[in-house]
C-alpha cells in the first residue's frame, strides 16, 4: 500500500498529540475527587490575645481535642478543611464569632495571622497531611458570603 503525503502528515499529527497527551498526562496534577476528601475537623479557636500572642490578630491557639468542638470557652469555632485544590482551610461561621472579632480577624478580606501555629496532630491526621504542619505568619486571603468566612491557609511541614 502506497501511502501519500496527505497520509503521512496525519500519522505525523497523531504522534505528536500522542506524545502531548502522555507528556501532559505525566506532569498534570488532577484536583482532589471530592468523594475521598478527609471530612472537616470542628474545633475550638482562640483568637490573638493570650499571653503566648504577639498581638491582637490571628489564632491563638487550636484546640484539636474531641471535647473542644461543642465547648463555648473559645473566641470561636472553627472548621479546618481540605479543599478540591489540596489547600488548607478554615471556615468560620458568623454564628459562632461576635462581631467585635470578626471585624477585629477579618479586615480587608484579609486575616492576619501573627505568628507561627502548630496545627494539633489529630486534627493534622484525621485530614490525612502526613507529618506535624506549622500554620505559617501571614496574611491570608479570606472570602465571605451571608454566612461564614473562609481563609485560604498555608502551612509549612514541620521537620
Amino acid at each position: 500500500m502506497k501511502m501519500n503525503l496527505t497520509n503521512h502528515l496525519g500519522l505525523m499529527a497523531c504522534a505528536i498529540i500522542a506524545i502531548a497527551f502522555i507528556t501532559l498526562g505525566l506532569t498534570y496534577t488532577f484536583p482532589a475527587n471530592e468523594d475521598v476528601l478527609p471530612p472537616p475537623q470542628r474545633t475550638g479557636v482562640d483568637f490573638g490575645r493570650g499571653p503566648s500572642c504577639d498581638g491582637p490578630r490571628g489564632l491563638c491557639s487550636i484546640d484539636g481535642s474531641e471535647s473542644s468542638r461543642s465547648n463555648t470557652n473559645y473566641d470561636s469555632n472553627a472548621q479546618f478543611y481540605i479543599d478540591t485544590d489540596g489547600g488548607l482551610r478554615m471556615s468560620i461561621s458568623k454564628d459562632d464569632i461576635s462581631v467585635s472579632d470578626a471585624e477585629t480577624q477579618f479586615v480587608d478580606g484579609f486575616f492576619k495571622q501573627e505568628e507561627d501555629l502548630d496545627l494539633p496532630d489529630n486534627i493534622g491526621t484525621a485530614l490525612r497531611l502526613s507529618t506535624p504542619y506549622t500554620i505559617a505568619e501571614g496574611f491570608y486571603p479570606t472570602t465571605e458570603d451571608a454566612t461564614t468566612f473562609i481563609v485560604n491557609l498555608s502551612i509549612n511541614q514541620n521537620r
